[in-house]
């Protein structure tokens, strides 16, 4: 009996899902794309439910086309933006957007550090 590898790619703009067979024949895949949020300048961030839901749906897509799937997948592979930050909750629950790899809110703290590190090393010298 045939088995299945599936792959997850969670992109900054949209969630990726492959099924392949153990031949690396690529059986089919879906692709759900989000938003990013800015909500001031320079920030970006994104709901991590909207990772979730893309991911859902791609794999319910390529599921209705091919039933024998789901019991017959061998390995799961999983892929993620960038840096980023994600807060939870004791429960493991999302209390605000996650802050991604793109968000440059903290460019003036950057510009402190690099300023006053260069001084730094002047005096090191």
């Amino acid at each position: 009996m045939k088995e299945f590898l599936l792959g997850i790619d969670i992109g900054t703009s949209s969630c990726k899902t492959i099924v392949i067979d153990t031949d690396g024949k690529v059986v089919d895949s879906a692709r759900y794309e989000y938003s990013i949020a800015c909500p001031q300048y320079g920030w970006a961030e994104q709901n991590p439910e909207d990772w979730y839901q893309a991911f859902r749906h791609g794999l319910r897509e390529i599921c209705a086309k091919h039933p024998e799937i789901p019991k017959r997948i061998s390995a799961i592979g999983v892929t993620g933006q960038m840096i980023g930050l994600t807060l939870l909750d004791k429960a493991g629950q999302v209390i605000r957007p996650a802050i991604i790899w793109m968000d440059q809110r903290c460019l003036p703290q950057v510009d402190y550090l690099k300023a006053h590190l260069k001084r730094q090393s002047r005096g090191l010298l």
